[in-house]
């Protein structure tokens, strides 16, 4: 992705430092970033309460790893625009993965991966990691897709042909 600082200090910057913990290779240009995944990806560990906007991301990528991910600091997520606890649950179960919850964590359990249809509830989060899961197992259809445009409004086009979510 190009006209990104990879030195930010922007919290959600810390998605970098997850996806090379779960095996991506991720290269920072000066401006750019770039992530490639070439090998199967590992579940990991990990506390975002100081980065709950990625939360959703990070669950989503989860459910294409051959381990389990468990992430803490998520008490907050049901005060956010819809309840996001909630919203991962639906999308995980509803694309084959297992969803467990605690207190202050969750934790995403790999399964056979399958399209479903996901409703954002007008939540631009929910939307764009329903997109992340799309990109990697396909017939993912996301009902209210612009909503995304409160955060941003290009995020569709920014993904143009990758993976196979649907539009319609």
């Amino acid at each position: 992705m190009d006209n990104l600082n990879p030195d930010t200090i922007q919290g959600d910057a810390v998605i970098l430092q997850a996806l090379e913990r779960m095996g991506c290779k991720v290269n920072r240009g000066m401006n750019s970033v770039t992530v490639i995944r070439d090998r199967p990806l590992s579940g990991i560990e990990i506390d975002l309460s100081n980065s709950p906007d990625i939360i959703q991301t990070i669950a989503a990528i989860a459910m294409f790893a051959d381990t389990p991910t468990t992430i803490t600091g998520v008490s907050n997520l049901i005060y956010k625009e819809s309840n996001r606890i909630d919203a991962i649950r639906r999308i995980v179960e509803g694309c084959g993965a297992v969803f467990e919850k605690d207190p202050d964590h969750i934790t995403i359990i790999p399964g056979e991966l399958h399209g479903c249809t996901i409703d954002p509830e007008d939540d631009h989060r929910t939307a764009m990691a329903g997109a992340v899961t799309g990109l990697g197992i396909g017939g993912v259809f996301i009902s209210d897709r612009e909503c995304v445009a409160k955060s941003f409004p290009g995020f569709w086009e920014a993904l143009g042909g990758m993976g196979s979510w649907r539009k319609e």
